[in-house]
């Protein structure tokens, strides 16, 4: 119960920069509409969760894909060799998923067995050394030790409140204060330049990823696009 209790509150989390998204449309109906959604622990069943959000609006999801990334935060930090084996599958699917799109075809969604993945395949056990320290910690001191806080190396810079998405961030005296309308995307923890940010006491979580070909100055852009 455990296990699914920490997947659906991090999934819950990204869920909600997606839903305030397509809560601004009166009505989707009759549009072509397609989803890529990228993972790296597990999916969960976000594309179907979407295609439910989206019929509220009248739409349909026409296709989804699936696409495994190098993990962020949690799990073991992939080495050079396995992050560019990802990134090659993800390149050849680019022209197949790109004509999907500019035909307007439907085809069923990409689907990953979540308990196929991380027990037949052994992902979970692969991930044991970083993910049960992480949730004793939880079952010890619940969810919220897990607020973020900056330690001794914050340099007062301001970056995380110029990329936080939903502009849950505000800069007090010199340091981040976090509000309550946080969106579970970890971008202020992965892209602090002085590693300042922890999550609460726990110090387990040592994994900080970005993309290497998203830049700040693509991260602070967004927010603009997201705040539209």
């Amino acid at each position: 119960m455990f296990w699914v209790s920490f997947f659906r509150f991090t999934i819950s989390k990204h869920q909600k920069i997606v839903y305030d998204f397509i809560d601004k449309f009166d009505s989707l109906k009759g549009k072509y509409l397609f989803a890529i959604g990228t993972y790296g622990f597990t999916p969960s069943k976000a594309l179907e969760k979407l295609d439910a959000e989206v019929s509220k609006k009248e739409g349909k999801l026409s296709s989804g894909f699936l696409i495994q990334m190098p993990k962020s935060g949690f799990g073991k930090k992939l080495d050079k060799s396995e992050e560019e084996v990802l990134f090659g599958k993800w390149e050849k699917r680019i022209e197949e998923i790109a004509g999907i799109i500019e035909g307007k075809k439907i085809v069923r969604f990409n689907r990953i067995n979540t308990f196929v993945r991380l027990i037949l395949k052994g992902v979970i056990f692969e991930e044991l050394s970083v993910m049960l320290p992480l949730l004793c910690y939880v079952m010890k001191h619940g969810w919220n030790s897990l607020s973020f806080k900056t330690d001794e190396n914050c340099n007062s810079c301001g970056l995380c409140a110029k990329i936080c998405p939903v502009g849950n961030i505000e800069i007090i005296n010199g340091k981040p204060v976090w509000g309550d309308n946080c969106a579970g995307c970890l971008g202020c923890f992965h892209w602090c330049p002085e590693e300042a940010i922890q999550t609460g006491e726990f110090k387990g979580i040592k994994n900080r990823y970005h993309h290497p070909k998203v830049s700040v100055g693509d991260m602070i852009n967004q927010r603009s696009h997201s705040q539209r």
